[in-house]
């Protein structure tokens, strides 16, 4: 019985410790960088210049010359989405996504909040 009660007590704590803020928004998305190097299934980070919320990015120049504010970079949507899409849905903030998931590391969008989209639908 002792050792049900320890199980059960892990997988409650395990359990709360994936507990996460979800934020909505809506935003266009303005640059996709790669993230894995894999042919079979690449892993992108998809850079979206907010709309709404208004004040959780960072500033993102693309290679074109235009400079957004309000930008996050996303990982892991559930369909793939485009430049110029304009989307929205839900995600939460993992500043340690790039760092545990992907083998290529940008250093010229240190400034930008990293997340994970939860939800996301193409309008």
């Amino acid at each position: 019985m002792k050792r049900f009660a320890f199980f059960s007590t892990l997988l409650l704590l395990l359990a709360s410790c994936n507990k996460v803020d979800e934020i909505d928004f809506r935003g266009t998305v303005i640059d996709t960088r790669e993230c894995t190097a894999s042919y079979v299934k690449p892993d992108l980070g998809y850079l979206v210049a907010l709309t709404t919320p208004d004040s959780l990015g960072g500033d993102y120049t693309t290679q074109d010359g235009i400079t957004h504010h309000n930008v996050v970079i996303l990982y892991s949507p559930d369909r793939l989405v485009y430049r110029n899409d304009k989307i929205r849905g839900t995600f939460y903030f993992d500043d340690q996504y790039s760092l545990a998931n992907c083998s290529i590391h940008w250093n010229d969008i240190d400034n930008i909040p990293i997340g994970v989209f939860t939800s996301i639908s193409v309008d």
